[in-house]
């Protein structure tokens, strides 16, 4: 488990071993990329990493295209089993 604001760092570290991960957590709303482009640059590296993204607005108009590329979302601060849930389905 690894924990970052910047996903620079998160990307680096990533890259390094990717089978290490089993699922990439992400806010929207990051400095320098957002969370959906730190998911494709993951997912370039390890195609089938499960992901979600929690972000404090309310991604409903772009649902369909998260559902597409296998993203989940939830709304934050999502209540704890709301958490777990999206991370088991994951």
């Amino acid at each position: 488990c690894i924990a970052s604001t910047e996903p620079r760092e998160i990307l680096e570290r990533f890259a390094a071993e990717p089978a290490a991960y089993g699922m990439l957590i992400t806010d929207m709303n990051m400095p320098e990329i957002n969370g959906l482009e730190l998911i494709r640059r993951a997912r370039a590296l390890r195609p089938t990493l499960p992901a979600l993204i929690c972000s404090g607005v309310d991604l409903q108009s772009v649902d369909s295209m998260l559902e597409q590329e296998r993203i989940q979302w939830i709304v934050k601060p999502p209540e704890a089993s709301e958490l777990v849930g999206a991370i088991g389905r994951g």
